[in-house]
């Protein structure tokens, strides 16, 4: 039996175009999403009384910044829609605390509707680019030695495999590979949209280093665009357009930011994991062998492995005699990011495995949908200070 009851849904989803940089304000990319998700599920402007965002950039650089053209936020949505919410929030770290926050605003009563977006700056410069001369407090032991994003990421590949005796970057490959297949038939997908086609083995193997053993095709590409998700409560859910995605669990246990150099370490990923996917199977009264669907997030690729070790799909040191063979593709077991994920997709910050949790339970995924899916779990940022989020399509 479920330890907290589906009180609420997902009812609508809305996403912009994509664009490898800033061809469109991101403004306008923002608008467009958060009212293709309202008329989603057949709301007006007017219905909606909750918004919450995450408003920062994975790199803000110093001096003026715009909202609207360099970041996007809650307040700057709530004046274009023209309401006046009983709830509006500016988060950090991803879509985690956001989707946390709009998750317990409909529960309390304190919201009816509540739009929840993410929008993503893709400047035409060098991308994280650090100018300062000097570092002080802790970036001075992590900065000058290159230590990280995404080298950060990097040395937990190189920590794993030293621990497991697995992760080659030939083992790496099918999760990659795959998922950049399922991408290019995600209609929301840079890759798609580019036009750019899947590499094939050899391109993997010898794509240019990173930071080793990451190469340039184990980092999600840096885009602009922009997603927004509609949460109500279970029973209004019900009488709206689409058919509902119910919160069967929800877990946001830690209020960090999850990119502090000094919190990414391989122990503090497992034991933090193990945590989060413990709480969210008690929360759901649900098992790993009850999830038709894993939408692992996966900015950079070995954190889609750890996550798949942590929620218990397989055991730690497990990953990649999981994915071995074709167990993670649409047609297998237990797909993985059906849709791309971020390496499939582009840099949005676990809207991917959102919005494909969402449309897949609902039975709206299109190309991408997994047929007699009536489950997924959604993971949001890497291990640390991320979240879960579990959905059905049944309420319990």
């Amino acid at each position: 039996m479920s330890a907290r009851a589906n009180r609420a849904a997902f009812a609508g989803v809305g996403h912009s175009r994509i664009f490898r940089h800033d061809d469109v304000p991101l403004a306008v990319l923002g608008m467009e999403a958060v009212r293709l998700a309202i008329a989603d599920a057949g709301l007006a402007e007017s219905d909606i009384d909750g918004i919450c965002c995450v408003d920062g950039q994975p790199f803000d650089t110093e001096g003026t910044q715009w909202n609207g053209i360099d970041y996007l936020s809650a307040d700057f949505v709530m004046e274009r829609l023209g309401v006046m919410p009983t709830y509006c929030v500016n988060t950090a770290n991803m879509l985690s605390r956001s989707v946390a926050e709009a998750i317990s605003a409909v529960e309390s009563g304190r919201c009816r509707h509540v739009v929840v977006f993410r929008a993503l700056h893709s400047p035409r410069a060098r991308y994280g680019v650090i100018q300062s001369s000097d570092a002080t407090g802790i970036d001075q032991y992590s900065l000058p030695y290159g230590l990280f994003t995404p080298a950060v990421f990097a040395q937990l590949w190189t920590r794993y495999r030293d621990r497991y005796g697995s992760g080659s970057r030939e083992e790496m490959a099918r999760l990659v590979l795959q998922l950049r297949e399922n991408g290019f038939r995600a209609p929301h997908s840079y890759w798609r949209q580019s036009g750019t086609k899947p590499p094939d083995l050899d391109e993997y193997l010898n794509a240019r280093p990173v930071s080793l053993p990451l190469s340039i095709y184990d980092c999600d590409i840096p885009v602009q665009g922009a997603a927004a998700f509609i949460i109500t409560t279970a029973e209004r859910a019900r009488d709206l357009r689409q058919p509902p995605a119910y919160v069967a669990g929800n877990v946001y246990p830690l209020a960090t930011r999850f990119s502090r150099v000094e919190d990414i370490v391989l122990d503090r990923e497992e034991t933090w994991g193990r945590h989060v996917a413990s709480t969210l199977w008690t929360q759901s009264g649900m098992r790993p062998a009850d999830v038709d669907i894993a939408n692992l997030y996966d900015g950079f690729s070995i954190i889609a492995i750890l996550w798949l070790e942590a929620l218990g799909f397989c055991g730690a040191g497990e990953g990649f005699s999981f994915i071995a063979d074709d167990r993670i593709a649409p047609s297998g077991s237990l797909p993985i990011n059906p849709t791309g994920g971020n390496l499939g997709c582009g840099r949005m910050h676990g809207v991917p495995q959102l919005m494909d949790s969402i449309l897949q339970v609902a039975g709206r995924a299109g190309p991408c949908q997994i047929e007699g899916a009536r489950s997924a779990v959604a993971t949001l940022g890497p291990l640390w200070g991320g979240s879960a989020l579990l959905l059905t399509r049944e309420q319990h």
